[in-house]
């Protein structure tokens, strides 16, 4: 019989995994107590299952790897742990390790309410260059009880030469070659509107392979075009709400952004948007039209995210909104997992605006939306500029919509 579970990263304390920095008194301090556990084991043991995964390509052409944990919650406090993470990346080819480090809170629980079977889960994961490496993993709470586990992982070298890692090389799933100080002199500003939700529809949590999903399909977009600002809102239709919403996006709203997911519960849905279905459309026309009333329209809106079980029709006004001799383009990179039998309401409403709608299956999808997207923009740029004035049409109100990250 499957265990119950909670999902820790779901608990709204979860601190997204970064890279220590080994230049920071603290960063040190971390890693000599990550050393000693390891040479000197002590404290009570901690039960726990931690899960590897083998290397995977994502959408940004790099091969992700990492851990899924499974945690037991009726050895935890039950007023509540402050747990962390901390995992050691060294190549068997020579040179350092990398260290990683994520923290999170086991949140309050009814203790008489949880029995053996109920766990708790999280992940963390990093990308790695063609090698074999040493991965040595600790969890440890505040009580100092430690649950320690360690593989091996091995990427063989490919002959698709897009992979943009060097051999015996690990970095953080995070941008890492995105810089907007050095995009001043590229030539499109575009929107992105980012669905976070699972890939697969039914499921009740964002999985570190959703993110993975989505973060390397941005990473992707934003790495293999000419754009030279880049405004993005992270949303969720199920919530009804927005997660996070940026003018400008940069490495620390990059952080932000995984951070937003981190946090995001999809577990629980309030009365309040389970009673309002029109909530979902509401929001869809709230984000998109926020943009075209920008003072500087974007050259192009661009949608990212698996499929929806939202179909409605995008409202005429919002219609009438784009009417003009130069609207912006309409993208929809759709992250599809099956093909299914109706389009989406993201389908319809880039549909309306005569936009594309391209289903990525497999990386090289990817790569080519991305190239008609380019194609496309250069096109737009070469017709005569009209611009017209932002529309006085009424903006629905969202209750649920959550308060911005705007900056």
């Amino acid at each position: 019989m499957r265990a119950l579970v909670l999902l820790i990263v779901c608990s709204g304390a979860a601190a997204p995994q970064v890279l220590v920095d080994l230049s920071k008194p603290e960063g040190r301090e971390l890693i000599d107590r990550f050393e000693t556990a390891w040479t000197k084991p002590s404290g009570e043991p901690l039960d726990c299952d931690v899960r590897q995964l083998s290397p995977s390509l994502t959408f940004s052409f790099r091969h992700q790897t990492g851990f899924f944990l499974s945690l037991p919650l009726h050895q935890m406090d039950p007023q509540g742990s402050q747990v962390s993470m901390t995992t050691s990346v060294r190549p068997l080819a020579g040179g350092n390790p990398y260290y990683f480090w994520q923290g999170f809170t086991v949140p309050k629980f009814p203790a008489e309410k949880i029995g053996k079977r109920v766990v708790g889960e999280v992940g963390g994961g990093f990308y790695i260059g063609p090698g074999e490496y040493e991965v040595r993993w600790l969890l440890e709470d505040h009580r100092g009880r430690r649950c320690t586990d360690s593989w091996k992982v091995k990427l063989k070298p490919g002959r698709d030469h897009r992979q943009p890692l060097e051999p015996n090389t690990v970095t953080p799933l995070i941008l890492s070659r995105w810089n907007a100080e050095d995009r001043a002199n590229r030539p499109f500003k575009v929107s992105i509107l980012l669905h976070a939700a699972p890939y697969r529809l039914r499921s009740t949590s964002l999985h570190p392979f959703d993110q993975a999903l989505l973060i390397s399909t941005l990473a992707a977009l934003l790495e293999k075009t000419s754009l030279s600002e880049v405004a993005v809102t992270a949303f969720n239709l199920n919530q009804q709400r927005e997660l996070l919403r940026t003018d400008r996006l940069d490495l620390d709203a990059f952080r932000r952004l995984v951070a937003a997911m981190d946090e995001l519960k999809l577990g629980t849905i309030g009365l309040d948007v389970l009673s309002k279905p029109e909530g979902v459309p509401q929001l869809i026309d709230q984000v998109v039209r926020r943009e075209l009333q920008r003072p500087d329209p974007p050259d192009a809106i661009v949608f990212i995210g698996p499929n929806t079980r939202y179909d409605d029709s995008p409202p005429a006004d919002l219609l009438r909104e784009v009417a003009g001799p130069q609207p912006p383009l309409f993208f929809y990179l759709h992250l599809a997992r099956f093909h299914l039998p109706w389009k989406d309401g993201i389908e319809k409403l880039v549909g309306k605006m005569n936009g594309e709608t391209k289903d990525i299956w497999r990386p090289d999808d990817l790569s080519d939306a991305i190239r008609d997207l380019e194609a496309r923009l250069k096109r737009r740029a070469q017709m005569p500029l009209a611009r017209k004035p932002p529309s006085t049409a009424r903006i629905w109100p969202v209750q649920n919509f959550a308060a911005s990250d705007a900056k």
